[in-house]
Order: structure tokens, then C-alpha cells, then sequence
């Protein structure tokens, strides 16, 4: 995972894996200082103060320009990598709605905090509470697909109703708890990746429970 903790003035990046976080080379771009403009017309709104909000949201572009393009060549260099974004008050929500697909939909979680104060291994930290609040959000998501779709032949619950739709090629998700092994699990897991299925693994154990051994969401269902 790649983490970055921004402000208006700088960014830092780290890589976080095998449960540490390694802090990568940062960045600084060039601010106006955080002051509020004051005219000098009593406060009158004018052609002054347009160009101070003009020059600060140029200033925002222009930064969040660079702090994309450095996640973009970080990223590029693992296939799926996710990113943490976090920053003080509204930075890591404004960064976020800057990024472009490609990139948005590897954000898996942001948060507050300072990159003048954190450490590694308080980025390390928040991240790894991200990453846990997104993984039980996917299995809710995943859980709620297969109840819903059991019922109009989109989905199956049940080991020997998965194989059976394995056996007919119609499996998109094939769905398995994370706390069952055994034979039956790894021929099937085997059987849909060769037909170019999607292996969603469910961690959170009070979730995986509704789960009989095996499920999955199927290509093709009753209309």
C-alpha cells in the first residue's frame, strides 16, 4: 500500500507492507502563506482579492498536479496497489475529488492528520485501520449480493449448488471464507480461475458465517 500525507505545501509518501511503513522522497510546492487576504477597502470584495483566491486555488492545482503524478509512477510499478490518503482538515477530502479514476478507485480510505508531525508508524497505523474498515465494507457488500441473488438465480449459498454452477461455466464471483480449506475448496478455486472468474475471499469471521463454505454470483440468472 502507498500512503500520502499532504498539506498546500508539501507531501509525504510511504510504502506500507509486511507491517511496517517505509517513508519514500517527499514533496514541496511553492504556497502563498496561509493568511486571510485583507483589502484595503474595508473589506470590500475587489479585483485584489480575486486574484489572491484566483493565485491560492492555481497554487492547490498545480501541487495536487504533482502529488498525483508521483502516485501515478509509484502505483504504475505494482499492479493493484492500494493508496491511503491523509491530510489536516479538508486537504485529503479536496486531494481525493482531484484525483482521476485511474487512481480514485485505488484510494481505499483517508484520515486526518499533520505531515509536519506523523511518523511511519503512525501513517502505518492509520492505514492499516483503513484498510481493515474497507475490507469488512467489501465483505457487507459481497454478502448482501449473494443473499439477494440466491433467491433469483444469481447467486448460490452452498458447496455442492457452487460446483454445480462452476460445472456449467456460469460463475462470475466465486465466493469463499477465509477459515475453510479443504479439497472440494481448492478444486473449485482452481476451476474458476481457469474460467476467468473473480476470487473474492470473506475475512471478517461474523460475516463469512452466512457463508456456506462456498458461494458465488453467477453470469447468468433469471431475468
Amino acid at each position: 500500500m502507498i500512503a500520502v500525507v499532504l498539506d498546500r505545501r508539501r507531501a509525504r509518501f510511504f510504502d506500507i507492507s509486511n507491517g511496517t511503513a517505509v517513508e519514500l522522497p517527499g514533496l514541496r510546492s511553492p504556497a502563498t502563506e496561509g493568511r486571510r487576504y485583507h483589502s484595503d477597502r474595508a473589506d470590500s470584495p475587489g479585483r485584489g482579492e480575486r486574484a489572491y483566491h484566483h493565485r491560492l486555488a492555481e497554487e492547490e492545482r498545480r501541487h495536487y498536479g504533482q502529488i498525483t503524478r508521483r502516485l501515478a509512477t509509484l502505483t504504475r510499478k505494482r499492479r493493484g496497489e492500494q493508496v491511503f490518503v491523509a491530510g489536516p482538515g479538508p486537504a485529503a477530502t479536496g486531494f481525493r475529488r482531484a484525483l482521476p479514476q485511474s487512481l480514485a478507485r485505488l484510494v481505499i480510505g483517508a484520515a486526518r492528520l499533520n505531515p509536519a508531525r506523523v511518523t511511519p508508524s503512525g501513517v502505518g497505523a492509520a492505514a492499516r485501520r483503513a484498510a481493515a474498515r474497507r475490507a469488512r465494507d467489501e465483505d457487507r457488500a459481497m454478502i448482501t449480493a449473494i443473499e439477494e441473488g440466491v433467491g433469483t438465480g444469481r447467486a448460490t449459498n452452498g458447496v455442492r449448488e457452487t460446483l454445480r454452477a462452476l460445472a456449467k461455466r456460469e460463475v462470475r464471483t466465486l465466493v469463499v471464507r477465509e477459515d475453510v480449506r479443504g479439497a472440494a475448496i481448492a478444486a473449485a478455486i482452481e476451476r474458476a480461475t481457469a474460467q476467468d472468474a473473480t476470487i473474492a475471499v470473506l475475512h471478517d469471521p461474523e460475516i463469512a458465517r452466512r457463508i456456506d463454505g462456498l458461494a458465488a454470483l453467477l453470469r447468468f440468472g433469471e431475468k
